[in-house]
């Protein structure tokens, strides 16, 4: 089957090609230029993403990877959404529309839909289990990071946080009993992507949807009952339970990254399981989820949520570990950044984070730099987290020591010897100084050469306006400076501008499309919007000090 979906996949990318694209006449040069690299750009894309696609699916049929039939959807629905961009630029550049080529990927669709569904299977799995009783064949039911933390906890020197996975087939069940899908697709025809505004006004209403909406009293049950089972295996360390709830949708932690598209509950208590859970599928549609899948060529019919419930750490310090620089594949020291307390600051880029390189082959710290955090978060007494000022002495030297650095070094080494690729690990140290490792996913490491944008404006006048920083993306970019203060700044974010902005945030996902570059003062390159943009390919410096 998988041998016949790449062999449709390239009848698709061939037919592409066949016409050169004929001359455009009738307005101004300049004009005429601008649109034409536009659209020669977007093929290009396009075809460079269709090409990585029928790659790795090659390479997952070495047989040395783990992958479900949603792996195969989700390529197969973008592989399609690239050929119809393709086309789309291709009719701009030649003038003249296409219709043996929309006729033909049409028919190569339709190919691909008849096998794919032939081998689809509902297999019935429980509505929530252990981490620990998850199997090989699971990982369309518990999705990425649930299936990738089963897997981290059988490594050598890697502990992970006791849970459970809450499945697909509960999502499956909250969604059918409410009959959520078609109203959601009816408020979806409302979105545009382009519009910030209109984006949010649809996302908020389809939250509110499922918010509103009451969970079977069989999912109830379950998620009590695995959540007191928990209660029962940690009554040594945490009483009552404290856990964190976080999303593991069908795609996240894999070929794309997700990072930071949905929402994690932390510090849940047992009475806020349930709206826990039903924040984290609501976030499916957070305004930056849409624009992702969008943007990506993912509808909504290859999605589901599945949901990561694990204990909560408390963490003396917690970050973000790669094992690998994530735009460099030659360069494989390892690159941890940490902060005191909980490692949201870190993933959600609103602090600069310390610095902690470790060279791979000697295993010994070469660079360290302190962040200079002023607070930490921290779990409330109640539930949720609140922010705790530091003392100026924690403030003013490193969030681990070098042997620490060392254990997660080590470790996410192991972790990437076992999956077999780079990695990007989260972890978090206790006050016991036990180590643990909260997620693990694909590190996407771009190889890709900077090109020189054309028309470059020289730069031989005028002072720099800031210097610093870290490069989560490297490259050359220029345009007209907009300046991001709240979200209501993103719906007049221009085509081609540079952002410019206190801190990171994922939500600057929904203008990546037309940013030019992405400038911040706060964020770390192991945050979730460095991940983002890396892949956007949107050049982008974060940590960078006003003159």
């Amino acid at each position: 089957m998988k041998s016949e979906i790449i062999e449709n996949l390239k009848r698709l990318l061939s037919l592409l090609f066949r016409r050169a694209p004929s001359r455009e006449i009738g307005e101004p040069c300049s004009v005429h230029f601008r649109k034409k690299y536009h659209s020669f750009q977007e093929m290009l894309d396009s075809n460079s993403e269709l090409l990585k696609i029928i790659s790795d699916i090659e390479i997952k049929l070495s047989g040395n990877f783990v992958f479900g039939m949603s792996y195969l959807r989700s390529q197969a629905a973008r592989s399609v959404f690239h050929a119809l961009r393709m086309i789309s630029s291709f009719e701009k550049l030649s003038n003249s529309s296409q219709p043996v080529l929309h006729e033909l990927v049409s028919g190569i669709q339709s190919d691909i839909n008849s096998i794919l569904n032939a081998k689809t299977s509902d297999s019935a799995f429980p509505l929530a289990l252990p981490l620990s009783d998850i199997s090989s064949d699971m990982l369309d039911a518990v999705g990425g990071k649930c299936f990738n933390l089963s897997q981290v906890a059988h490594v050598d020197e890697c502990l992970v946080p006791d849970g459970f996975a809450i499945t697909t087939t509960a999502f499956r069940r909250f969604v059918e009993q409410n009959e959520l899908w078609d109203e959601v697709k009816r408020i979806k025809l409302s979105a545009n992507v382009s519009d910030f505004v209109t984006l949010e006004a649809c996302s908020e209403q389809i939250q509110a949807l499922i918010l509103n909406a009451n969970l079977p009293c069989v999912l109830e049950d379950a998620l009590f009952r695995q959540f007191d089972l928990l209660a029962d295996r940690c009554s040594n360390t945490t009483n009552p339970l404290r856990v964190a709830v976080r999303s593991s949708a069908i795609g996240e932690d894999g070929e794309l990254s997700y990072a930071g598209q949905y929402v994690s509950m932390l510090n849940v208590t047992r009475d806020k399981l349930l709206f826990s859970y039903k924040c984290v599928v609501a976030s499916l549609y957070t305004p930056r989820g849409i624009a992702y899948r969008i943007q990506n060529g993912i509808i909504d019919d290859s999605i589901a949520m599945a949901v990561c419930v694990v204990q909560m750490v408390p963490a003396a310090s917690s970050g973000v570990a790669y094992s690998n620089s994530p735009f460099d594949e030659r360069n494989a020291d390892i690159l941890i950044n940490a902060c005191p307390g909980l490692g949201t600051t870190v993933v959600d880029g609103t602090i600069v984070p310390d610095t902690v390189i470790v060279e791979r082959d000697s295993m010994l710290v070469v660079e360290s730099t302190v962040g200079g955090q002023l607070y930490k978060q921290v779990s409330a007494h109640n539930s949720g987290l609140v922010s705790q000022a530091l003392e100026e002495h924690e403030s003013s030297q490193l969030s681990i020591t070098n042997e620490q650095a060392l254990a997660i070094a080590r470790v996410v080494v192991h972790i990437e010897t076992h999956f077999g690729c780079p990695q990007d690990v989260e972890w978090a140290i206790d006050s016991c100084g036990e180590l643990y490792v909260l997620q693990a996913r694909p590190l996407h490491v771009s190889s890709q050469s900077i090109a020189i944008p054309p028309n470059l404006p020289k730069a031989d006048q005028g002072s720099a306006l800031a210097s610093g920083g870290d490069i989560a993306f490297p490259g050359i970019a220029y345009g007209k400076v907009h300046y991001v203060a709240s979200d209501d700044d993103l719906s007049s974010f221009p085509a081609g501008g540079v952002l410019v902005a206190k801190h990171t945030s994922p939500k600057f996902m929904v203008v990546m499309d037309k940013a030019a570059a992405i400038l911040c003062e706060a964020g770390s390159i192991t945050g979730h919007m460095a991940s983002l943009s890396r892949e956007f390919q949107v050049q982008t410096k974060l940590g960078i000090h006003s003159l």
